[in-house]
């Protein structure tokens, strides 16, 4: 099996908790974060060779805990380090399982808390390795940059922008509501209207009651939508202005709680 695979990232994640949901973008994203490694590994012959690739490849990362200890296990039970092909793609598919899991789990233990849903987002893994310092520095985090690049389809034209998680949500919901002929990608994969139709509700409709207070609201469409910073609304409004719609046609009643616990209603 590719180690990379939908199913495989997929499958582990239910290993940290079978409530987690990984939304395909977030599964591409993590493909496009560990390719280098699998590609790097695809050099190793032998079982010595991973081992000996892990410190120089991930100083710190995984230091020697289930890595390490599981190829070393592997390369004793087989009585060497030379084993047959088999066993070299066994350790390297140990290598790759341990970082999705471990990129996974810092999600699981850091971000999903704050944001009010199971389902994994991309900009959730970011924001994750902004609490460890070894995640952020092999993977080129700069903490507190939370924007990835969206690919946004207007027509027939394509644009590319690094979007924060807020602002391409909005402009999420304002293609569903105006129904214009706009798509959004992540990482090659469409971001689709689905996500603000789903029966249960999503993070913006469920962090309205979320532990940790929204900063602000809105009624859209007859249905209250909380979030955390004004780049909600900025995604909403831009997706309009592409178009030359106007938003305030569609929402009313934002209020901010940002300094009033109880509410205020701000203009936008």
């Amino acid at each position: 099996m590719n180690r990379l695979s939908a199913l495989n990232i997929t499958q582990l994640s239910t290993q940290i908790s079978p409530d987690l949901l990984l939304h395909p973008t977030s599964i591409a994203y993590l493909q496009f974060l560990l390719s280098p490694y699998a590609q790097a590994l695809e050099t190793a012959t032998t079982v010595e060779s991973v081992i000996n690739w892990i410190p120089e490849a991930l100083p710190g990362i995984i230091r020697g805990t289930p890595v390490t200890t599981a190829v070393n296990d592997l390369s004793k039970l087989k009585g060497g380090l030379t084993d047959g092909p088999e066993f070299v793609a066994l350790a390297k598919n140990i290598v790759i399982d341990e970082l999705i899991k471990r990129l996974v789990k810092a999600v699981y233990d850091d971000v999903l808390f704050y944001k009010g849903d199971n389902v994994i987002l991309p900009w959730d893994i970011k924001e994750s390795m902004f609490f460890d310092d070894f995640l952020a520095q092999r993977f080129g985090v700069v903490k507190g940059d939370s924007t990835l690049p969206v690919e946004v389809v207007v027509g027939s034209s394509r644009y590319t922008h690094n979007f924060s998680e807020e602002l391409t949500m909005g402009l999420l919901l304002y293609s569903l509501l105006s129904q214009t002929p706009l798509a959004i990608f992540v990482f090659g994969i469409p971001l689709t209207k689905d996500y603000f139709l789903d029966p249960q509700g999503n993070r913006y409709t469920k962090l309205c009651s979320n532990a940790r207070r929204p900063e602000y609201s809105v009624q859209i469409a007859g249905v209250t939508y909380c979030f955390i910073t004004v780049s909600f609304m900025q995604g909403f409004s831009t997706g309009a202005s592409w178009f030359n719609d106007d938003h305030h046609r569609y929402w009313t009643n934002l209020i901010s709680y940002e300094h009033d616990p109880s509410g205020v209603q701000v203009s936008f």
